[in-house]
């Protein structure tokens, strides 16, 4: 390894340790923020609630892996960038490629370990997650029971709270309970207006505090629904009652049996050895479904029973050719139905049809909702067997990404780069997102529902690294400033310093003949018609928008203004150089960019008509130019006003007889 490559290394490792843990809270954050409820509030130990953040941040390392090294290489190659070190390598005669190459191999590395970390540790850190927080979902249910909906999670009760109240932590008001333990004839129905549920120190049962309510309950159960006898029945009335429900709140780890035959608790072989049991899985249900349904078409068109379609023996088909040859098919006309020998003929031929239609409805939902059970048992599993390579080609996209990204902006720190990061792994996990839920509503394949955000993200990677080996300035945001600030005009500061060594002293009257002048000159321009809004209208409707000879006024008073700066530069007075560097720099001329300046004279008309037309389609162009005259005469007044100032230094320098 060579000294420049430990050099690298030995900077960028570090950094990218930070990002990885930055990144890791992060997201880790955002669980807890999702599942807090299932968390908090439910009486858990320190050591469960641990374990769970514990599995919980092992689940989302691979989350949090391809955003940290898309920070960390944004920042390291903005860094180098910044401090001019990247150009020193470049100078030396190291490219960028050459530069990425060990940052490359260790991105690569990580890539590798983070799918193995997937494969092995990550799948019993799945299982002890979920497996945890279903566990910790049944603790304590008095918790879980929402308002304004029935409640079934405690057996044999039907609960029903209107709502909480928050001035009295734990006091639910409008409580109805339906204790139906007895079966649905003898349910016990209690009303109160308000109440509590208490579990007791063993938490083995619960405890309902209710007050101000009322209590119906059968004593007897009719015989049959035609019994008319009536319903001995007990009917209560209370201020405070206490009702003991047995069921057992306190805290139990479920199996993790069940978690490990899902999809999050298999590797990859265990997924290919799903995956492909339930692809003969489905193609066994879709065959037997077929060939029920065909079954029962023929039962219902042929009055023999026909032999399976699937069913190729020599017998078969020949028992097929005999019931289905002209000799013992019957032709029936559909409107025979209408010439029944009697009217409850035709009514028996339509129901049997409309029973033979219900019957293959209900074969048909049957075997669909079959069907889907077992497809999504694919999906899940192929999801999950793509999700275990994502993550780690997401590794080396983002790196892609985030290196020559960080070369271009040159910007170090944690400013640019966690902009930049934050808005392509937003970009990223929205992509993911959708590309997840078109899986789920089966509008798009496994495979490029899984891969569509890499998909997208890694042409913008080859982009950009193309752009940064070439050392190409159309994504330097420097230079779209300066290209913004030119073409609407934007004020531009003036640098001058007081020159301790002056060669050639100023003659401030001719100074003074000059200042007058070119206040002359403004004032002249100011009143002028061509720097009206009318004017702007009808140069961009009369094609002359890009060529006008007034342009020359604005060039004359650019070039007067410069030559009195470069002559008062010269001044001991500092109070005049304060008054020029807050002078402001003029345009040349209004309408930006002026292309035909250097065209032939023949190019010209035909530019002219192209420039109606521009704008004819778009408004833009006079935007544009009512931007650029607005900052124009802003600045033509500051000149005017500045002038008058260094007017009266001057005369103040005269009178001094400087």
């Amino acid at each position: 390894m060579k000294i420049i490559d430990k050099y690298i290394l030995k900077s960028y490792l570090p950094l990218l340790l930070m990002t990885f843990l930055i990144c890791w809270f992060i997201v880790l954050m955002q669980f807890l923020w999702k599942y807090v409820d299932e968390l908090v509030g439910k009486g858990l130990s320190t050591l469960v609630i641990g374990q769970t953040v514990f599995y919980a941040a092992m689940n989302l390392v691979p989350l949090a892996l391809p955003l940290g090294i898309l920070l960390a290489s944004l920042m390291f190659f903005g860094q180098i960038g910044e401090r001019l070190e990247l150009l020193a390598m470049k100078a030396s005669g190291l490219p960028l490629y050459r530069i990425m190459a060990p940052l490359f191999v260790t991105t690569s590395l990580l890539a590798v370990g983070l799918l193995y970390f997937q494969n092995t540790y990550m799948i019993t850190s799945q299982v002890k997650m979920w497996t945890l927080l279903y566990s910790a979902r049944y603790a304590k249910p008095e918790l879980e029971i929402p308002e304004g909906v029935f409640y079934n999670g405690i057996p044999g009760y039907s609960i029903y709270v209107g709502k909480r109240d928050m001035a009295h932590p734990g006091r639910m008001l409008n409580i109805m309970l339906y204790d139906n333990k007895e079966g649905n004839e003898k349910t016990r129905i209690i009303r109160a207006d308000s109440g509590r549920i208490i579990a007791d120190a063993s938490q083995t049962f619960l405890t309902w505090k209710l007050y101000k309510g009322q209590s119906f309950e059968n004593m007897t159960t009719p015989s049959s629904p035609l019994d008319e006898r009536p319903t001995t029945f007990a009917k209560e009335r209370f201020s405070y009652k206490e009702i003991v429900i047995l069921f057992d709140t306190s805290f139990k780890m479920q199996d993790e049996g069940e978690m490990k035959s899902r999809f999050v608790g298999k590797n990859l072989s265990q997924l290919e050895y799903a995956i492909d049991t339930v692809t003969r899985s489905i193609d066994s249900i879709r065959r037997d479904a077929s060939e029920q349904m065909m079954s029962i078409q023929d039962q219902q068109t042929y009055s023999y029973e026909l032999p399976s379609r699937l069913d190729t023996s020599q017998q078969a088909q020949k028992d097929r050719k005999r019931i289905l040859s002209a000799e013992t098919s019957e032709q029936i006309d559909i409107d025979s139905l209408m010439n029944m020998r009697t009217l409850g003929d035709s009514l028996n031929r339509y129901r049997q049809a409309a029973s033979s239609l219900l019957q293959m409805r209900n074969e048909s939902e049957s075997r669909l909702y079959i069907d889907k059970e077992a497809f999504f048992d694919y999906r899940t599993n192929r999801m999950e067997w793509h999700k275990k390579f994502t993550f780690p080609v997401a590794c080396l996209v983002f790196f892609f990404i985030g290196a020559p990204l960080g070369a271009i902006i040159r910007k170090g720190g944690l400013g640019m780069p966690i902009i930049a990061s934050v808005v392509f792994f937003i970009i990223y996990y929205i992509i993911d997102t959708f590309g997840h839920n078109m899986i789920s509503s089966e509008q798009m394949g496994v495979v490029s529902g899984m891969w569509i955000s890499s998909f997208v993200l890694a042409p913008v990677g080859i982009f950009l690294t193309w752009q940064a080996t070439r050392d190409s300035a159309s994504l330097n945001m420097e230079a779209y400033i300066v290209f913004f600030r030119k073409l609407f005009g934007t004020a531009r500061v003036r640098k001058l310093e007081v020159r301790e060594l002056i060669l050639e002293e100023i003659n401030y009257t001719q100074a003074l003949e000059h200042t007058l002048s070119l206040k002359e000159r403004i004032s002249e321009l100011r009143n002028s018609d061509w720097i009206s809004k009318k004017w702007l209208v009808k140069r961009l409707l009369f094609s002359s928008w890009l060529l006008s000879p007034s342009e020359s006024l604005m060039q004359e008073l650019f070039e007067q203004l410069e030559a009195l700066i470069s002559e008062l530069r010269n001044s001991r007075e500092r109070m005049i150089i304060a008054k020029l560097q807050d002078m402001p720099i003029l345009e040349r001329q209004l309408v930006p960019m002026s292309i035909t300046n250097n065209l032939p004279l023949k190019s010209k008309p035909l530019l002219l008509k192209l420039s109606n037309i521009i704008f004819i389609i778009t408004l833009l162009p006079l935007w544009i130019l009512s931007i650029r005259r607005r900052a124009y005469l802003r600045d033509i007044k500051q000149t005017e006003k500045l002038l008058n100032e260094i007017e009266t230094e001057i005369r103040k320098a005269i009178s001094k007889g400087c």
